[in-house]
């Protein structure tokens, strides 16, 4: 450990700038002198002696200067040495040459006098060289202690004042003491034409995304040194050899030249200040997974298969700030519905559940959404969303899911605590894999409310083993002790970012998607200002298909369009729709019902063009064609009513009045009136 009197003459470097201790007034002010301007500095004691201490200023000895913080000759990596460090054999020689140096001056010499050095030594050896247990039991403990280091055999007076020399221009440093063989590097004996052999194939043999092993590439360098014209040929290089010239390579660059950059990443991976979060909702990890779980259905109990859950965690505290479970996978929906839920007050969701045992204590806008690289988080809706929220949005690196270690956890977390039936598990070497759909039987609403349970009650109570704290303790703390966080005003805007979108026509009949029909009398207007039928971007909530959004093609803007058969769409998500429209479908599969209408309506046709032959060979008869015919007469009905013609009647009014027939008066009527 290298030392300094702060005194007049110091001599100091910061940079390249020489500077000259020139007074201390006070014992407490220290007045510096610039070497090359002359130009006078105050500092004090204690800035400058940490100023030295974090090598922003650079001691100048004869023989010895420290490395400065923004010296050009300062290694990239700043290591500090220890004696401790040493092997064995150099630190007890360092003592032993220390000691004799002590056993000097402790007699009165100094490094200049080599006769009285000599006697010295001399004696010393014979003292060492006596076996007299007598002195050697009544001696001082120190002259006891001094002894153990003075070995034998004793050095000259010029090996010793060599060591005094360099121990005093070191200002007493111990490691002017120490032996040059301890940094001494072994001396390569190859020739330095096999060695660039033995580079080169390393860098394109064995260095290679085919990762040959390092046998293979010892027989190619043998190859090579064979078919070489001068004396290289006669080299004929080992395992040992080659592999010690590996290790002069980066183990870094070998592991991303054999398996790429993605495996040296994760493989050579660190952290430096961990998330950097200060408070809570300051920095906010998403992520997805999918459960190792099978679920069934609530009411058929069928296996449903495993959902997927986004959860959102306060990486200050690791407090699980809101969660979403489906089965529409990664994507957008999924992300901005758990957001959603992260945002806002959840004391009318627990308090629906009275077996929650403590608030759900999480709410607020973020300052900071950290995502992986998922192609929902790099849609422009989701940085739309952002904007929304008022939040930035940090993107990891890709395959590096340490950068967001705090809901990687939370992950490992939810997964060991989930139930046994069901539970999906890796398979191993020649097992045969258990089906999981065979065992499930936890009901989709079950393991909602358990993840709420957990994420509430159970999660929040467990100690971090680093910070000795708890996440609902951390994050309810800081929430006090910070300004109230803020909340959205209108989610309106948010929620359109989340739904799906699709291009439809508009008509007589609304919206029609998926066989659901949606219509209101405002879109009615919406079309009578702009055609009878047009196209128009649609969105819906894919959880409900209770309304979808129409834009306006003149304003763009979004109207909230009902569906025509809400008792059916409200709250109904289009998975369930389709699963609906499916078992239908396979229902009447079940009965024949297509096969059966095709064949009665194939016969219909049989009939109709039977009909049509017939009437063909009709055609031509003028005769048929003037008879009255009925239904009646072809199904066999009763007679059809008489429709006489007008001269009918003339005739029988003629025949009336020759044969007399008196004609029927018409009989008058009175009104009357019941009492």
């Amino acid at each position: 450990m290298p030392r300094y009197q702060l005194a007049a003459g110091l001599l100091l470097r910061r940079g390249e700038r020489v500077l000259e201790v020139r007074k201390i007034l006070d014992g407490k002010t220290v007045v510096l002198e610039d070497q090359e301007t002359g130009a006078l500095s105050n500092t004090s004691v204690g800035k400058l002696s940490a100023d030295v201490l974090n090598g922003r200023l650079a001691l100048v000895h004869t023989t010895f200067v420290t490395p400065a913080a923004n010296s050009p000759d300062r290694s990239s990596v700043d290591l500090v040495g220890s004696l401790d460090s040493l092997p064995e054999r150099y630190r007890n020689e360092l003592l032993r040459r220390r000691a004799y140096i002590g056993h000097l001056r402790r007699q009165g010499l100094s490094r200049g006098m080599r006769r009285d050095i000599k006697k010295c030594l001399a004696k010393l050896a014979v003292s060492l060289n006596s076996n007299d247990e007598k002195a050697g039991a009544g001696a001082d403990p120190t002259d006891r202690e001094l002894r153990k280091r003075l070995t034998l055999p004793v050095p000259s007076e010029s090996t010793v004042m060599k060591w005094w020399r360099e121990f005093e221009l070191e200002a007493d440093a111990p490691s002017a003491l120490i032996s040059g063989n301890v940094g001494r590097r072994r001396v390569r004996k190859l020739p330095d034409r096999v060695f660039a052999v033995i580079s080169e194939k390393l860098k394109t043999h064995y260095c290679t995304r085919a990762r040959p092993p390092l046998t293979e590439t010892v027989i190619e360098i043998n190859k090579r040194l064979a078919h070489m014209p001068c004396k290289a040929d006669q080299y004929q290089v080992s395992e040992p050899t080659v592999r010690r010239a590996l290790k002069e390579i980066e183990p870094f660059a070998v592991d991303a030249a054999r398996y790429g950059r993605a495996y040296a990443r994760n493989k050579w991976r660190y952290s430096l200040s961990g998330t950097g979060a200060s408070r809570p909702l300051e920095r906010v990890e998403i992520d997805h997974t999918l459960l190792d779980l099978v679920v069934v259905h609530d009411q058929t109990g069928m296996p449903l298969g495993r959902p997927t859950i986004t959860v959102v965690v306060d990486a200050y505290s690791g407090y699980v700030l809101g969660f979403f479970i489906s089965f529409w996978g990664t994507g957008l929906p999924a992300t901005l519905s758990a957001i959603r839920q992260a945002v806002l007050p959840k004391d009318e969701l627990t308090a629906s559940f009275p077996e929650l045992q403590r608030p759900w204590l999480a709410w607020g806008l973020h300052d900071l959404w950290v995502v992986d690289n998922g192609l929902e988080f790099h849609s422009p809706q989701f940085r739309l969303a952002a904007l929304e929220m008022a939040a930035d949005v940090l993107f990891c690196r890709v395959r590096q899911p340490w950068l967001k270690p705090v809901v990687e956890r939370t992950m490992l977390d939810l997964k060991m605590s989930l139930p046994k039936s069901g539970l999906v598990v890796k398979g191993l070497t020649n097992e045969l894999p258990l089906d999981a759909s065979k065992s499930a039987c936890v009901r989709f609403s079950d393991l909602c409310f358990g993840l709420l349970k957990a994420f509430v009650d159970v999660h929040p109570l467990e100690v971090n083993a680093r910070r000795l704290a708890r996440p609902l303790d951390l994050f309810g703390e800081g929430l006090a002790s910070m300004p109230m966080p803020e909340l959205p005003a209108d989610l309106k805007s948010f929620d359109l970012l989340g739904c799906l979108s699709k291009l439809l026509t508009v008509g007589n009949e609304g919206v029609v998607m998926d066989y659901l029909r949606f219509n209101s009398k405002e879109l009615q207007d919406i079309r009578r200002r702009t055609g009878a039928t047009f196209r128009a971007m649609i969105k819906f909530q894919p959880g409900n298909l209770g309304a979808v959004y129409v834009q306006d093609p003149g304003t763009k803007h979004w109207l909230g369009v009902p569906s025509t058969c809400p008792e059916y769409s409200v709250g109904l998500s289009i998975i369930q729709h389709r699963a609906i429209r499916k078992s239908l479908k396979d229902g009447l599969q079940a009965k024949r019902a297509t096969k059966q209408f095709l064949h009665a309506k194939a016969e219909l046709n049989e009939i109709w063009a039977e009909a049509i032959k017939v009437g063909r060979k009709l055609k031509g008869l003028q005769l048929r064609a003037m008879q009255g015919l009925t239904s009646a007469d072809v199904l066999g009905d009763a007679a059809p009513l008489s429709c006489p013609l007008p001269g009918d009647f003339l005739a029988r009014a003629e025949d009336d009045e020759h044969t007399g027939t008196p004609l029927r008066e018409i009989p008058s009527y009175e009104s009357f009136q019941l009492e």
